[in-house]
């Protein structure tokens, strides 16, 4: 440095005065005209001694602090801790926010505002809090950092700046080199200060969407189901013949079972429907059920007379496959596909193959048994060549039954999605028969237990608690007769009064047509063929349906289960579709809420439409958590230093001691405080700063460009002129 002292430009320069009272050295009398001047004094220095010393008044040490003074220091950092403060209830407020629409959808509000718009906004005010606290931390550090030892003055510019911006934070770290000798607190705060700029970003990468299903309608869906058989489709009642509508619902089902023939008709406006049990009962649907066997086991091959021969060999023993009395051949013009179902057809010659479960289905509520036998070339190898063996055939034996399907539903994207809980099989009704229906055949009832009416659950412990005015319509329950075991396990015919809301039933004239279908046409026939025929092709005659089970040779029990169980899905779908809510003929027309029509049954379920919802990923906010807290935790720190040392004051980021200070305590005199010859502190520089005057002398009297006070001094016009100037 040059030997002529150069002052900062932010030291104030008092101008001289006539009076000689006050603080400013009076002015020679020989001044004619007001002109700034200069300190007299020179003072020369190194870069590597210049130090921020307190000014000392009329070289006196300054008064030592007692110990309820030094608590002062801790004053000036209330709008720090008051920001602290508001940080945290910024963090409390974002993560509460975010984790209330967790799994929700997005808010709509007003004016086009989001979820993203309100956390942007919180997480700017974080972020300002936080950084602000850090600014002024990294601040007071300058002061504490140069009154530790002599450094160079540059420095002092390197914290200024660390405290404005982001690369001020950077200059600072590679000033201190992240030492914890130099400036601990420093250094973690300008880190607090960069990273605080990611608090937003973080935020908003917490926030995730995705589709979600939204209610618009809660029970504006519907899904039909069949409470009573027979439906529209059922004819008049003394026909023989089943319903043409039901027949082709059956041959559909077996033949094309991925067709549209029997879907279920939702109504579903969005395409995206639920429809919620109600106390964990799910919804039911009468049915037809099918239970099979694999009875490939019992087929035996023999050396017999095939009586349907019709080969020019007819007549001689040739051979043949035996399930039962069933009769299979694989030579040309042979049966290589029979289904057999006659009435009162029983699966007995079975009882080795049969579960409990099965023989109990079989004996109680089969309307129809059939047994499937065909030549299959998929077992084995040599099946391919025409030999015919145990292994070249597969079977199965199936039992038909009415049944209540209880299932779970809903609708996605336009298709419906059913799941089958459980099935009941039916029971016959012994109900005593009115002494003039002569040719009247026993009805088939499933009673559905546990069961909602009215919004209450009964079963049949007690369906006789039941009052009428506690049915829909005011009806009385319904007298039904089925078997129950007693305690001793006999089973007893039992009279039960069920709710028709419980009730599911199938009317006995329509259970007759439905087996003598099953029986006379749908599994009653065989299929041949010959070698002027196609491989995989057969000649079924007027049972064409069968051909769909020979499955071109490659046959199996499973294929066959399959096929089956296919049918009595579509025939479900179709007596959903067709059916009545609920009806009982003559015999409960006397009792049924509905005397003179039978309505349609539905389901009631949610419209839903796809929508945005918000998820939220938690790590993501672990950034704005720990700054909030490390700030925290840096305050207190320098809290805890300025409350245990008394020097430097709590300065922070005030350009006031600069200005009334200087270097080297060779600024203005200041007028004494009330707490002390100039005090340091920053509400009394506050206060002098209030009563001071200053202006930017550049090109006046002074050696160099100085800030000038004009308090003290008689300037006459020119000071008012520059009081005006300046305000």
């Amino acid at each position: 440095m040059e030997n002529q002292h150069t002052a900062s430009s932010s030291e104030i320069e008092p101008r001289p005065t006539n009076k000689g009272s006050g603080n400013y050295h009076p002015a020679s009398s020989s001044d004619t005209e007001p002109r700034p001047t200069g300190i007299g004094n020179q003072h020369t220095a190194s870069s590597s001694d210049t130090e921020l010393r307190p000014a000392e008044a009329d070289g006196t040490a300054k008064t030592q602090r007692r110990p309820w003074q030094k608590l002062r220091n801790i004053y000036p950092w209330f709008p720090e801790i008051a920001a602290l403060f508001a940080a945290a209830a910024l963090v409390a407020a974002i993560v509460i926010i975010l984790l209330g629409f967790d799994g929700q959808q997005l808010p709509q509000w007003p004016y086009s505002i989001n979820l993203n718009t309100l956390i942007a906004l919180l997480t700017l005010c974080l972020r300002t809090a936080l950084a602000l606290v850090a600014a002024e931390i990294i601040s007071q550090s300058k002061w504490m950092w140069f009154s530790d030892k002599p450094r160079s003055l540059a420095g002092f510019q390197t914290f200024d700046e660390a405290s404005r911006g982001l690369l001020g934070s950077f200059k600072l770290i590679s000033l201190l080199r992240l030492s914890w000798r130099g400036s601990p607190l420093a250094v973690m705060a300008a880190i607090t200060s960069i990273l605080s700029l990611a608090i937003s970003p973080f935020a908003q990468q917490a926030i995730k969407t995705f589709s979600c299903p939204r209610v618009v309608s809660s029970d504006g869906a519907r899904i039909p189901v069949a409470m009573h058989l027979p439906g529209e489709d059922s004819g008049y009642w003394y026909a023989s013949t089943l319903g043409y509508k039901t027949q082709g619902a059956i041959f559909s089902g077996l033949t094309n079972p991925s067709g549209n023939e029997s879907n279920i008709q939702v109504q579903c406006s969005t395409g995206n429907c639920t429809f919620p049990e109600t106390l964990g009962v799910p919804h039911s649907t009468i049915g037809l059920c099918a239970r099979c066997l694999d009875t490939t086991s019992l087929v035996k091959v023999s050396e017999r007379v095939d009586p349907e021969d019709r080969s020019l060999t007819r007549g001689k023993n040739s051979s043949v496959a035996m399930l039962n009395d069933m009769m299979l051949s694989v030579k040309d013009y042979g049966s290589i596909l029979k289904a057999r179902s006659e009435v009162n057809y029983n699966l007995s010659f079975a009882d080795s193959l049969m579960t409990p479960e099965f023989d109990e289905i079989a004996a109680k509520s089969s309307i129809a048994n059939f047994s499937i036998m065909t030549f299959t070339e998929l077992k084995d190898q040599h099946c391919r060549n025409g030999t015919l063996n145990a292994s070249c055939v597969v079977a199965a034996s199936c039992s038909l039954y009415p049944c209540m399907k209880k299932f779970r539903a809903s609708v996605v994207n336009g298709r419906i999605q059913e799941s089958i809980v459980e099935e009941v099989p039916s029971e016959t009704n012994r109900t005593d028969l009115p002494a003039d229906n002569y040719d009247y055949h026993h009805d088939r009832v499933m009673i559905k237990s546990p069961c909602l009416v009215n919004g209450q659950i009964y079963d049949e412990t007690n369906f006789s608690s039941i009052r009428a005015e506690d049915v829909m319509g005011g009806a009385r329950t319904i007298p039904v007769y089925v078997k129950r075991r007693d305690s001793s396990g006999r089973s007893r015919t039992t009279n039960m009064n069920v709710p028709y809301d419980c009730l599911y039933t199938v009317d006995g004239h329509y259970v007759i047509k439905l087996a003598r279908f099953v029986h006379e046409q749908l599994f009653s026939g065989s299929c041949t063929t010959h070698e002027y025929m196609e491989r995989g092709s057969l000649d079924c005659n007027q049972t064409w349906w069968l051909h769909q089970l020979y499955n071109h040779g490659n046959s199996s029990y499973d294929f066959i289960n399959n096929a089956v169980q296919e049918m009595v899905k579509a025939t479900t779908n179709f007596y959903r579709i067709e059916g009545w809510n609920p009806g009982y003929e003559k015999t409960y027309r006397g009792v049924s809420p509905f005397p003179t029509e039978f309505p349609k049954a539905f389901i009631k379920g949610k419209i839903q439409e796809s929508t945005v919802c918000m998820r939220l990923e938690k790590p993501w906010l672990l950034l704005p958590v720990i700054l909030c807290l490390t700030t925290i935790a840096l305050l207190a720190a320098m809290v805890f230093v300025n409350a245990t040392h008394s020097h430097p004051p709590v300065w922070k980021s005030s350009a006031l001691p600069l200005l009334f200070f200087g270097l080297d305590g060779r600024a203005p005199h200041r007028e004494e405080a009330s707490d002390g010859p100039c005090a340091d502190d920053l509400a009394s520089m506050g206060r002098q700063a209030k009563r001071t005057t200053v202006y930017l002398d550049a090109d006046g009297g002074l050696s160099r460009t100085a800030l000038v006070a004009l308090d003290g001094a008689d300037w006459g016009d020119s000071n008012e002129r520059l009081r005006e100037e300046m305000s």
